[in-house]
């Protein structure tokens, strides 16, 4: 890579890193907002991580990853039920958020880019958890990702993605026109009857649960 454009990238992760950071506070006020008014990005919201709540909450005392935990909302519900949480999250205002809310979760601050942390090498876990998180990485690095993190989970584990996402890109492009301004380009989401050619026939599902948000399945 050419050095100017690794000093680019990082002067891009910094400011994301502040961004977060000052969104934490409101994360959740806005989340609310957006999705009562049933508008992009989190119409849905609640379905989306009340469905991954009730798939996961099925096995007891399983062990998660959660990739992107944010203020740990769908995290700590699994963490006050028995589940054994681990997670990453890139803002360590929101990570802050989130261990006091589960206080014997492992929990790192960090940039899932780079990888897991060195600490959970040997780890395995039940299900992997992503949130509106990982659409932050085009479909090629997605993949790559989700690969590696079908490597760290048990026999019959599950990734569970639920994040803005579309069947197909006809609705894709039916929610960017409606939400105008408010779209943001910089963003990779989901279409899943394209996005599931990278995974054998049968190893994936979708569920749309609104407009413009669903959960992905990828089972091991």
């Amino acid at each position: 890579m050419n050095p100017s454009c690794r000093v680019i990238i990082e002067e891009e992760k910094m400011r994301d890193k502040i961004g977060f950071d000052e969104w934490a506070d409101k994360y959740d006020e806005t989340v609310k907002e957006t999705e009562s008014a049933s508008e992009y990005p989190f119409a849905g919201y609640k379905k989306v991580l009340g469905t991954i709540y009730e798939k996961i909450n099925r096995y007891p005392l399983s062990s998660v990853f959660d990739v992107g935990f944010g203020t740990g909302v769908l995290a700590s519900a699994l963490y006050d039920t028995g589940h054994m949480i681990y997670g990453m999250d890139f803002s360590p205002k929101m990570a802050k958020k989130a261990r006091e809310k589960m206080p014997e979760a492992l929990l790192f601050q960090g940039d899932f880019h780079a990888g897991l942390p060195k600490a959970l090498k040997d780890v395995k876990f039940d299900f992997a958890v992503a949130t509106y998180s990982i659409h932050h990485l085009d479909d090629g690095d997605k993949v790559i990702f989700i690969n590696e993190m079908l490597s760290r989970l048990n026999e019959n584990g599950v990734m569970y993605i639920g994040d803005v996402s579309f069947e197909n890109r006809e609705k894709l492009e039916a929610c960017r026109v409606r939400s105008g301004e408010n779209w943001d380009p910089g963003e990779f989401y989901i279409v899943y009857d394209e996005f599931k050619k990278y995974f054998p026939e049968g190893k994936t599902n979708f569920t749309a649960l609104s407009s413009c948000a669903g959960v992905t399945e990828i089972f091991k």
